[in-house]
């Protein structure tokens, strides 16, 4: 099994502009079937966003809301999240794992706050990862493969 680096410090930032929360969706291929949960602060654009590119199954949370384990969902969005990896335990634990995770951090130190979720995320089977600068951060996007869908 091949590993994909993916730096992370500061020094290696892209210097393309920050991408837009539609930018995101047509980038994580968010289709009108998804099931989408999106859990956060000030979501609206993100809700603005999956709604625009079609995405009929859309379930908005606050960011203080537990995790419902028994929602079968596609696509898992986190913005604005204070403990990340707490929250993807509880996703990720269930029957259900969705199939693409976002992850949007904001504010200084964004990459090194993303770190330690790449490691969990890795553990679980989700390999393919790009990162996003975004207005307020950074945002990660991370898929498992085809086949591990099927199988888990």
């Amino acid at each position: 099994m091949s590993t994909v680096a993916m730096p992370l410090s500061s020094s290696s930032r892209p210097k393309a502009q920050p991408v837009s929360s539609l930018s995101l969706v047509d980038a994580a291929k968010v289709g009108f079937a998804d099931r989408v949960l999106i859990m956060g602060r000030n979501v609206i654009e993100q809700v603005m966003a999956l709604t625009h590119s079609g995405c009929r199954s859309l379930t908005s949370m606050r960011a203080d809301a537990s995790y419902p384990k028994d929602e079968p969902v596609d696509v898992l969005w986190f913005s604005g999240i204070d403990d990340v990896k707490t929250r993807l335990t509880a996703a990720l634990s269930g029957s259900n794992v969705p199939r693409i995770i976002v992850i949007e951090i904001n504010g200084p130190e964004s990459d090194g706050r993303l770190r330690p979720v790449v490691s969990q995320l890795r553990s679980q089977g989700f390999a393919r990862f790009t990162l996003h600068r975004t207005l307020q951060g950074v945002a990660v996007m991370a898929a498992r493969p085809a086949w591990l869908q099927q199988v888990i």
